[in-house]
């Protein structure tokens, strides 16, 4: 019986080795403003991340299969081809998929089946008279769906966290809009800007929180903050508690990581935190493709390179959050692991 026993023990840890060995980090070599999401029906992993240009899915049955899973363009259009879409997310409302992303500074939301990849996409324009709304996300409280995404505020003058009801999937009711988090400490206001940006719903133990990025995205000190939603509505700013401090920040060769997505296991027993970080400590910075211009004068040369700023560095990493002390502390996200 002991043989058995062991013979068992063995066999289990033996499988549990060879799935760590199946995953890795990062997860995508260039892989800027990552979400994943588990889906029961297909079981299968999704991934979306800023390209820049068009709307795609990574998909894989396992984790460490996006590294090099299938890679699906699920929506594009040459109206919108020049000006560029960023901050990307799938979620499965009532069920049907849909992709809420940024363009232009503003929010747009694409409807799919009930099932990836997506067909005949429907575009939804927002209001247009609003100005610097990105990284929307969607929360879900006590039934009803809200929007929460990163808004420019004049008092103070930031980029902050704003919340309005969703009245559908697809119609935002700008009218009960509501400000959550103003960016006032000296961790959200690195690199000469002050910003919460790129929210993330988190729900736990029946309670509900808020991810979400401060300081400039080029820093090393960009970082995770959480909002703990302790009150019983959630557009009022009173009813969220904000951290004294970032929550996950750079270490372990890992500078700048933020702009995060919090996705379930398959057996719905693990937190997961998925980010984007880059390995230069001096943070996310890159010299333009565009060609350097030679400009010849009659004693000199002048060669002028273009230096720019681009998401392209910054990798895909994800590792699971601690939920082990939830009751007194509530997750933790600890630190970047290799």
């Amino acid at each position: 019986m002991l043989t058995r026993v062991l013979l068992l023990s063995l066999v289990v840890a033996l499988f549990s080795f060879v799935q760590a060995a199946q995953f890795s980090n990062p997860i995508r070599n260039s892989g800027p403003d990552p979400f994943i999401v588990y889906d029961d029906v297909t079981k299968k992993y999704y991934l979306m991340s800023t390209t820049g240009k068009d709307l795609r899915l990574v998909s894989s049955s396992t984790l460490g299969g996006l590294k090099d899973g299938t890679n699906t363009q699920v929506y594009t259009s040459d109206a919108e081809q020049k000006s560029g879409k960023s901050f990307k997310e799938l979620h499965k409302i009532d069920g049907s998929w849909y992709i809420y992303y940024t363009l232009d500074e503003r929010p747009w939301v694409v409807k799919g089946g009930a099932n990836p990849p997506f067909l005949r996409l429907t575009r939804i324009t927002p209001r247009a008279e609003t100005s610097h709304s990105i990284d929307g996300t969607v929360l879900k409280y006590s039934g009803k769906n809200y929007f929460v995404w990163s808004c420019h505020t004049d008092n103070p003058s930031a980029d902050s966290l704003c919340i309005c009801p969703l009245t559908n999937p697809t119609t935002l009711d700008w009218a009960h809009t509501g400000v959550i988090s103003y960016p006032r400490a000296d961790w959200e206001k690195q690199g000469g800007a002050s910003i919460n940006e790129g929210p993330s719903a988190l729900y736990w133990g029946g309670q509900t929180y808020l991810t979400f990025s401060a300081s400039h995205c080029k820093t090393a000190s960009y970082s995770l903050g959480l909002l703990h939603l302790t009150g019983s509505d959630p557009l009022d700013f009173n009813s969220w508690t904000k951290t004294e401090g970032p929550v996950f920040q750079s270490g372990n060769g890992e500078y700048g990581p933020g702009h995060n997505a919090i996705f379930t296991s398959p057996d719905g027993k693990e937190l997961w935190n998925v980010y984007h970080a880059v390995t230069n400590s001096a943070g996310s910075w890159y010299v333009s493709p565009t060609p350097p211009c030679l400009v010849v004068l009659p004693h000199a040369f002048l060669l002028y390179l273009t230096l720019a700023y681009s998401g392209t560095d910054r990798q895909t990493f994800a590792q699971p959050v601690d939920l082990s002390q939830f009751s007194a502390k509530g997750p933790l996200f600890g630190t970047p692991l290799k």
